[in-house]
């Protein structure tokens, strides 16, 4: 607030001190709604590290050229979007990245962007074509970490892409709480720990009509799974999984019981391309389950 004061001296001992009447106080409130800011283009990627406003607080437009990603261990953006961008002025870290605008909103309560990433660098149309040396043009909002200037946002064009290939069987793909294990000798994803849940994916190409695999909750568990799909629609929303006691520990797992009782089968209809099916579980307790063995038709 500031205070205008009518004030007389009233000094104590050595301390220095006032007493009078507050004629009149004003308070700078902020504004019931911030509006969003315009766009910033035309503009470097130095001019984007050395702007101090503020993670969230500015859009910039920016066109770079995809340096590396985001370690040496990595061999593509992962599916959060993760690598740098570089133009002749300097470079920036993009810590998330996808072509769902969606995932960037201004919020109009705090005066800043902020990101939900949807996780689809990996299996959108045209954040999937990149590589390194493509040119991207992505719409860009600072989220610095400690002392590490880094952005996140929308790609919105990409120049230099290359199609991956498309699968012809079924690729399985760890999520959140995921790793890839064995079971049986075969390749697999374990999802979820003792005191977290998790998800994963099963992509699948576009003349895939029907997709089994095998799945099992882990030891003394009962695993419930939300099932849903992107480029198709799926004949089950839920999967009540069977548990087995050789499902514990560290992989590679060996069964217990056969095989045959953890069979799933997911037929697929109204299929528009690359399907993407996500088996999750929010049960913190008692998601932990294993997915191995799949197959399509």
């Amino acid at each position: 607030s500031k205070v205008t004061i009518k004030l007389s001296r009233c000094d104590y001992q050595t301390t220095i001190e006032g007493n009078g009447i507050v004629t009149d106080v004003q308070n700078d409130q902020p504004p019931a709604e911030y509006p969003e800011p315009a766009l910033i283009t035309g503009k470097t990627i130095a001019e984007f590290v050395a702007d101090t406003q503020g993670n969230g607080k500015q859009l910039y437009e920016l066109t770079g050229e995809v340096k590396a990603w985001k370690n040496e261990t990595t061999t593509d953006g992962t599916q959060y979007g993760n690598f740098y961008l570089k133009d002749d002025s300097g470079e920036v870290y993009v810590y998330g990245a996808t072509a769902t605008a969606s995932a960037l909103v201004w919020n109009t309560t705090t005066g800043a962007y902020k990101f939900t990433n949807p996780k689809d660098f990996l299996t959108n149309e045209l954040t999937k074509t990149i590589v390194i040396g493509s040119k991207v043009t992505i719409k860009l909002s600072r989220c610095d970490y400690q002392t590490t200037i880094e952005g996140n946002g929308i790609v919105t064009a990409v120049e230099g892409g290359v199609t991956p290939p498309q699968p012809t069987g079924a690729v399985l793909t760890p999520g959140t709480n995921g790793s890839n294990c064995k079971v049986n000798e075969q390749d697999g994803v374990k999802v979820g720990t003792g005191s977290k849940a998790g998800d994963m994916t099963i992509t699948v190409p576009a003349t895939a009509t029907k997709v089994t695999f095998h799945a099992a909750a882990w030891n003394g568990k009962a695993a419930v799974l939300t099932v849903s799909a992107t480029g198709a629609d799926v004949d089950q929303t839920s999967l009540t999984l069977n548990n087995d006691t050789g499902i514990s520990g560290n992989s590679p797992f060996t069964l217990a019981g056969e095989e045959a009782n953890f069979v799933c089968v997911l037929n697929l209809s109204n299929v528009t391309g690359e399907v993407v099916i996500t088996l999750a579980t929010t049960d913190n307790a008692n998601g932990r389950f294993v997915v191995w063995g799949a197959s399509v038709e």
